[in-house]
């Protein structure tokens, strides 16, 4: 569980609702889920760069086969 869920799960069984909920307000909450939306598309263009290059390698390896 992340930093993010145990703090105020932590501060709720201590008896210190208000707290707990001022962290998970829902303008926190939201911008949570906007950040974890940014790093997926994050990790997902690094991952299509990824297949991209692999693909630019597999060329030039077959090109050199072929001309060698």
């Amino acid at each position: 569980m992340s930093k993010n869920y145990r703090k105020p799960a932590a501060l709720f069984l201590d008896g210190r609702i208000d707290k707990a909920l001022g962290i998970l307000s829902e303008e926190h909450l939201k911008q949570m889920a906007a950040d974890a939306k940014k790093q997926l598309e994050e990790a997902k263009k690094k991952q299509q760069e990824n297949i991209l290059r692999s693909w630019v390698l597999r060329s030039q390896m077959l090109a050199l086969t072929k001309f060698c």
